[in-house]
C-alpha cells in the first residue's frame, strides 16, 4: 500500500480471493459454479457486479444469447437481493446507503491543490496526474503493446478494468489503492501472457512486431 490511504478492510483480500475463483470457474465456462461463487463474495463485496461484465464480454461469443441473458439476470437479482438485505440489517449503521457519490472527491483530488490539506497528505501535481497510469506499477503497459497476443477472454478483463475505473470514480475514493486489488489479476494475467510470449519469441530468435502467436485472436 502507498503511503496515502494505507489502511485495509478486512474484505478486501477476500474480494482477491473471490476474484481469483470467479476468474476460474468462468475460464472452464461454469457457469453455474461462478454464480453460487458469485453469490457468497457479494455478501463480501457488492463490486462482485463488475464480474458480470466480464462474464458477458467473455461469453457473448459462445452462449446463445437467452442462456447468457438468463445468467445475467439470476446474477443481477442475487446482487439486489444481497445489497438490500445488508442495507436493511445494517441501517443504524454509517455507509448503509446503496452507494456513495464521490465523483466531486475524484475530481478535486485531481485538480485541487488545496484538498491535501483536508487529507492530510501531500501530492504534487505530476503525482495526481500519474497516479491512475501508475497503478498496477504501469504492468498494464505490457498487455496493451502484445494486445494481439490475447485471447479473447484474457482481452475481456481489460475492457472490464475500463469499465471499473470510469464507474468506482464516481461511487469510490480512487486514491484508496485498495480498491483495485480485485482488479490485480484482470491485469496481471495478461500481461505474463504477453511477457512469457515476448520472452520465447527473444530465445528463439522471432520477430516480436511481425508474427502473431498461433491462434490468436482478431
Amino acid at each position: 500500500m502507498p503511503m496515502w490511504e494505507p489502511f485495509w478492510y478486512p474484505y478486501d483480500p477476500y474480494a482477491l480471493v473471490f476474484t481469483l475463483a470467479l476468474l476460474i470457474l468462468l475460464a472452464k465456462q461454469s457457469y453455474g459454479g461462478f454464480t453460487v461463487v458469485f453469490a457468497v463474495a457479494t455478501c463480501n463485496r457488492e463490486t462482485t457486479f463488475f464480474m458480470t461484465f466480464y462474464l458477458i464480454l467473455a461469453a457473448w461469443r459462445t452462449l446463445p444469447f437467452r442462456t447468457l441473458s438468463a445468467w445475467v439476470a439470476v446474477q443481477f437479482l442475487i446482487w439486489v437481493g444481497v445489497k438490500f438485505c445488508l442495507g436493511w440489517c445494517f441501517q443504524a449503521h454509517s455507509g448503509a446507503t446503496l452507494f456513495q457519490h464521490q465523483y466531486w472527491s475524484n475530481i478535486r483530488f485531481m485538480f485541487d491543490m488545496t484538498y491535501e490539506q483536508q487529507l492530510g497528505y501531500s501530492f504534487e501535481l505530476l503525482v495526481r496526474l500519474a497516479f491512475m497510469p501508475g497503478q498496477f506499477a504501469f504492468i498494464w503497459i505490457l498487455p496493451v503493446l502484445g494486445w494481439r497476443y490475447l485471447q479473447h477472454f484474457l482481452r475481456a478483463g481489460l475492457i472490464t478494468l475500463i469499465i471499473f475505473i470510469a464507474m468506482m470514480s464516481y461511487v469510490a475514493n480512487l486514491y484508496e489503492s485498495r480498491i483495485f486489488l480485485e482488479t490485480i489479476p484482470w491485469v496481471l494475467t495478461p500481461a505474463l501472457v504477453v511477457l512469457v510470449r515476448w520472452l520465447g519469441d527473444s530465445l528463439q530468435g522471432g520477430d516480436l512486431v511481425e508474427h502473431a502467436p498461433t491462434g490468436a485472436v482478431a
